[in-house]
């Protein structure tokens, strides 16, 4: 295995933790901050799946980050067309 391969497969080891460390971090802040603090959720009682689906733009945008550097530029195109179609609606 080439040197660069070795490298870009520890980089994508420390790049999956990070993406996982702050997944953590954002489902804590949507938890503990996020929904108590927004009244639109006062009627509402979420369940430990729904905490556990929640994601934040920085968890969609880290993930979108991973997949390209890790080649799957199929998935990267579907997120693009979704972002453009939203886009597009406002």
């Amino acid at each position: 295995m080439p040197v660069t391969a070795t490298r870009l497969l520890i980089i994508m080891d420390l790049f999956a933790a990070l993406n996982g460390l702050v997944a953590k971090i954002e489902r804590w802040w949507i938890r503990e901050i996020e929904v108590p603090a927004n009244p639109d959720f006062d009627d509402i009682d979420l369940t430990e799946a729904d905490y556990s689906a929640a994601m934040s733009g920085r968890m969609v945008f880290l993930g979108l980050m991973m997949k390209l550097a890790a080649g799957d530029d199929d998935e990267v195109a579907k997120w693009h067309e979704k972002i453009a179609e939203l886009t597009k609606k406002r």
